[in-house]
């Protein structure tokens, strides 16, 4: 294998890494982003579940929406899809490493400098 042979496959891999975790890092904080609402959500319905009250709802004047915004119908469809969303993640978080992995192997040295790449929940 020439030089300019393996400096293409190291800068191939250098990309794939960086888009590897680029897209890590968009999932996790999306998981972030529908965790906080569920919470949220989770809270209402544990405390006072008469005021959950979906944006476009009608409802008797007695009760009042407790969530701003007040959630959609849609955002409940996102719970369905948790388990290919998690597993997409985990498949994300195994493509990261394994591509670290390879960069460490072909540079010599690991791309993070040694530090952890997975994040800390």
């Amino acid at each position: 294998m020439t030089q300019e042979d393996q400096d293409k496959i190291v800068g191939q891999t250098r990309r794939e890494y960086r888009e590897a975790k680029q897209e890590l890092a968009a999932l996790t904080s999306k998981a972030r982003k529908l965790g906080e609402r569920m919470v949220q959500i989770g809270n209402v319905l544990t405390n006072a579940p008469e005021n959950l009250i979906f944006h476009g709802e009608s409802h008797d004047g007695r009760f009042s929406p407790i969530l701003q915004p007040m959630p959609v119908v849609e955002e409940f469809r996102e719970l369905q899809t948790l388990l290919p969303f998690t597993n997409h993640i985990r498949e994300t978080l195994i493509k990261v490493d394994k591509l670290r992995q390879e960069l460490t192997r072909l540079e010599g040295e690991d791309p993070e400098g040694g530090q952890s790449a997975r994040p800390h929940f």
